[in-house]
């Protein structure tokens, strides 16, 4: 005798049974913790028209092993929300970046030849500022260094 499985879908939200072809399986993410949903078409589309209007205001996270997305994030795949492709300059400041707390980051600084390593170290040591002889230059001898030579 042959044994017949027989596999059955329901909306994780009303219990409506789903054909193969109705089941939409959507996967987020929120606070850290990774959700799926299984849903047939109006609760699909009723997420997706709510989670529209927080994917607008969102930037995209930045995803592991990636460089920092600093632009809105656009065509962002969560629920299947589409974005309208606006964008803001880089660095000011809108109602979404108001209140976020700033990053450091580092700052873009003139690559120094060994040869001019060399010679900060030694101005600077006969100067009175502690440099060891490698390592990092701190930015103030480098400014103090420019001052004196300028």
């Amino acid at each position: 005798m042959a044994k017949v499985v027989t596999t059955h879908y329901e909306d994780d939200l009303d219990g409506t049974r789903l054909g193969d072809d109705e089941l939409d399986t959507v996967d987020f993410t929120y606070r850290g913790t990774s959700y799926t949903l299984e849903l047939g078409p109006n609760n699909a589309a009723r997420f997706d028209a709510d989670m529209a209007k927080y994917i607008e205001a969102a930037i995209r996270a930045q995803q592991r092993g990636q460089a920092r997305d600093v632009g809105p994030a656009q065509g962002a795949p969560v629920a299947k929300a589409r974005r309208t492709g606006r964008t803001e300059p880089v660095g000011g400041t809108s109602s979404r970046t108001a209140g976020r707390r700033q990053v450091a980051g580092r700052k873009s600084v003139e690559q120094l030849t060994a040869n001019q390593r060399k010679a900060i170290r030694a101005w600077a040591n006969s100067n009175g500022h502690n440099t060891s002889s490698r390592g990092r230059l701190p930015a103030e001898v480098i400014a103090a260094f420019n001052a004196a030579h300028a």
